[in-house]
């Protein structure tokens, strides 16, 4: 049975994923002028109607709490606007992952 303090994480994360994707919901009826097939292309986040700031934010907020993760990549209208790993697990290294949400 997994260690108390990893549920606290899980739960926390999963709060944090699903503020982030309400926050950062697309307007209903759109659509991406594409969709990836063999990838996906990569935006800034303020082309993509996002602010900088706030994925910075979240990222420190992530590291100052300790929280378990592996990567964090956020999808914004079919484009790539985060990808960011952290030790030991760098972007392209296989290791085995419990949950995705």
């Amino acid at each position: 049975m997994p260690h108390p303090s990893f549920y606290k994480s899980l739960t926390s994360w999963c709060l944090l994923v699903c503020f982030f994707c309400a926050w950062n919901a697309s307007p209903l009826g759109a659509s991406p002028d594409y969709w990836p097939t063999n990838g996906w292309r990569a935006s800034t986040p303020e082309a993509q109607g996002m602010d900088s700031g706030k994925l910075i934010e979240m990222i420190e907020a992530v590291r100052q709490e300790g929280y378990a993760l592996d990567n964090i990549t956020v999808i914004r209208n079919g484009y790539v606007v985060m990808d960011a790993y952290r030790n030991p697990f760098p972007k392209d290294t296989k290791h085995v992952v419990h949950s995705i949400e």
